[in-house]
C-alpha cells in the first residue's frame, strides 16, 4: 500500500505563507501604533513686567496732587484761567469752572493763546488742562483734527476731569488725532520712563469717538495713558464711578491702551487696541455693566482683554484677539500672593459673557477664566494659542459651541480647583490633548466632537485612550518586539497543528456514516 507524503508542496507553500504573514501583521499592527506626544513645554509667555518704578509712582502722585488743589480753586474762577505751575510742577494748568454750555477747546485756545502753539498741522497743548466738576470740554475733529500734548524729558502736560467731562468728538469724515508731543525731536515722545502725557478722569466722564489716541502713558492704572477711575473716597458717601463711552477709535501705542477703575456702564464697541506696551483694554477692581463689542486687540505687550478684580456682569462679544504675549481674553480675580506685609487676597468676576469672539496666535490662552461664577463661553472661535480656554482658582463656568482648533497644549484646560464647569457641544480639533483635567472630577464633558488631537483627553498631565483591540495590540508589540519573534516560533507551529486537527476531525466526520452503512448490511 502507498504511503502518502505527509510535506506535499501545498502544505510547503502554506507554512511558508504563515511564516511570512504573521510576522508581518505583527509587524504591521505595531508600527501603525503611535502613543501620544508629550505635552508641549510651558507656553512662550513673555509678558512686560510692571516694575514699580519710585520716580514714576512720584510723578503720577504729584500730578494727582496738582488736579485736586486746582480742582478745589476752579469754582471760584468766573472764567477758564492759566494758573502758574508751583514747584516741582512743569507746566501750568488750564483751570475750566462749571457752567452749562461746553467750552471747546478752539475757545478756550482763544482766551489763553499762551497756553497753546501751532506746529505743523497740529496743535501743541502747553499746559495741563483741570476740568472740574460740572465743566465740559468739546475736542472737535471738525476743528481740532490734531492735538498733542507736550511731553518730554522736561515735563508733560496732561488733560484730568475731576468730575467733569471730557468730550472728543471725531466722525469717519473728520477723526480726531491726540497724542504725546516731543518739541526737542518734532515727534512723538516714545520714552515712558521719564514720565508722559495722559489723559484721566475721577469720578467724571470722557467720551471718545472716531479718535486715534497714541504713545500716551507711563505708570500702572490711573497714569497709563487714558484712564477712567472713580472719585477720591469721602467718608461715608458713596464713591461716583467713572462713565463714558467709546467708539470706533484707535488706541494704540500707550503705556495701557485703556484702563478702568470703579467704571460703571461704560460701552466699548468697533476700537481698536494696538501694540500698546502692556494691556490692549484692562477695566479693573469693580468695573460693571460694560458692553465690549465688536473690538480688535493684537500686538500688546501682555493681554488682549483682560477684566480684573470684581468686575461684574460684563458681555464680550464678537471681539477678536491675536498676537498678544499674554491670553486673548481674560476674566481675573486678581489673586495675589501672601507677602511679608498682607495676606493673599482675591476678589472674583463674576457673570462674565464671552461670545462670539475669535482669539489666535496668543502666547497664552486663547480665553483664561480665573475665579469667579456665572461665566459663560460660547459661540467662539479659539485658534493657535497655547491652550483653547483654561479654567481655574474655584471658578464656575459653562464652555459650550465653541471651535477650538488647534491650540499647542489643550483645546480645554480645567486644572484642579476649578468649581462647577461644564463643557458641552464643542468642536476640538488638533493640539495635544483636546480636553486636559487636573482630576477626573474637574468638569462635566456632553456630546463634545474630539478630534485629530494626539489624545482626545489628559487626566493629571497624562494621556487618556479609550483604545480597540487593534489598538492594544500594535502597543504591546511596539513597545516589546520579541514578541514578535516569538508570537513567530510558537504562533507558526501552533496554527499549523490547529489546521492539522480540524482536518482530522474532518475525516472522522465523514467516515461515520460510511461505517453505519456498513453495519446495516451486515
Amino acid at each position: 500500500m502507498a504511503v502518502r507524503a505527509e510535506l506535499t508542496p501545498k502544505r510547503l507553500i502554506f507554512a511558508l505563507l504563515l511564516l511570512a504573514i504573521l510576522p508581518a501583521l505583527l509587524a504591521f499592527t505595531a508600527v501603525m501604533y503611535s502613543s501620544p506626544a508629550p505635552p508641549p513645554g510651558p507656553p512662550v509667555y513673555n509678558p512686560l513686567p510692571l516694575p514699580k518704578d519710585g520716580i514714576l509712582v512720584a510723578l503720577q502722585a504729584r500730578e494727582l496732587q496738582r488736579s485736586r488743589r486746582i480742582a478745589a480753586e476752579a469754582p471760584l474762577l468766573s472764567a477758564p484761567q492759566l494758573i502758574p505751575a508751583t514747584f516741582p510742577e512743569p507746566v501750568p494748568t488750564i483751570a475750566l469752572p462749571p457752567r452749562t454750555m461746553p467750552y471747546t477747546l478752539g475757545e478756550v485756545q482763544t482766551l489763553l493763546p499762551t497756553a497753546f502753539e501751532k506746529v505743523d498741522s497740529g496743535l501743541l497743548l502747553r499746559a495741563s488742562i483741570e476740568i472740574s466738576d460740572g465743566a465740559t470740554l468739546m475736542i472737535d475733529g471738525a476743528i481740532t483734527p490734531n492735538l498733542r500734548l507736550i511731553s518730554s524729558s522736561d515735563g508733560f502736560a496732561t488733560i484730568i476731569a475731576q468730575g467733569g467731562t471730557l468730550d472728543v468728538r471725531g466722525s469717519a469724515l473728520s477723526p480726531v488725532t491726540i497724542s504725546s508731543w516731543d518739541p526737542t525731536t518734532d515727534a512723538v515722545d516714545k520714552k515712558a520712563a521719564d514720565g508722559r502725557a495722559f489723559l484721566l478722569t475721577l469720578g467724571g466722564r470722557i467720551n471718545i469717538a472716531h479718535a486715534d489716541v497714541g504713545h500716551l502713558g507711563f505708570g500702572t492704572g490711573t497714569s497709563s495713558g487714558l484712564a477712567w477711575r472713580g472719585a477720591d473716597r469721602v467718608a461715608g458717601q458713596p464713591r461716583d464711578p467713572a462713565v463714558g463711552d467709546v467708539t470706533d477709535s484707535v488706541l494704540h501705542d500707550n503705556w495701557f491702551g485703556a484702563y478702568t477703575f470703579e467704571a460703571q456702564g461704560m460701552r466699548w464697541i468697533g476700537n481698536t487696541f494696538a501694540r500698546n506696551a502692556a494691556y490692549g483694554f484692562d477695566p479693573h477692581d469693580l468695573s460693571n455693566d460694560f458692553v465690549v463689542e465688536d473690538n480688535v486687540a493684537h500686538g500688546n505687550g501682555r493681554h488682549g482683554f483682560i477684566f480684573s478684580r470684581g468686575c461684574d456682569r460684563n458681555v464680550l462679544r464678537g471681539n477678536v484677539s491675536y498676537d498678544n504675549r499674554g491670553h486673548g481674553f481674560m476674566i481675573d480675580d486678581g489673586r495675589t500672593e501672601d507677602s511679608a506685609s498682607a495676606k493673599a487676597s482675591r476678589l472674583p468676576s463674576n457673570d462674565s459673557r464671552l461670545i462670539g469672539n475669535h482669539a489666535y496666535d496668543n502666547d497664552g490662552s486663547g480665553i483664561e477664566i480665573e475665579g469667579g461664577v456665572g461665566t459663560i463661553v460660547r459661540n467662539n472661535i479659539l485658534e493657535r494659542n497655547h491652550v483653547g480656554v483654561r479654567i481655574k482658582n474655584d471658578a464656575s463656568v459653562v464652555v459650550k459651541h465653541n471651535r477650538i482648533a488647534d491650540n499647542a497644549l489643550a483645546g480645554v484646560d480645567v486644572l484642579t480647583g476649578a468649581n462647577r464647569v461644564s463643557i458641552a457641544k464643542n468642536t476640538v480639533s488638533g493640539g495635544w490633548a483636546s480636553i486636559a483635567l487636573g482630576d477626573r472630577h474637574a468638569a462635566q464633558m456632553t456630546n463634545n466632537d474630539l478630534r485629530d488631537a494626539s489624545t482626545p483627553l489628559a487626566i493629571a498631565g497624562k494621556a487618556v485612550r479609550e483604545d480597540d483591540l487593534a489598538t492594544t495590540v500594535g502597543r504591546v508589540f511596539r513597545w516589546n518586539p520579541l514578541l514578535v519573534l516569538w508570537a513567530t516560533i510558537l504562533g507558526v507551529p501552533t496554527l499549523f497543528g490547529v489546521h492539522q486537527l480540524a482536518r482530522y476531525l474532518g475525516r472522522r466526520r465523514r467516515r461515520r456514516p460510511r461505517n453505519r452503512r456498513r453495519m446495516s448490511i451486515g
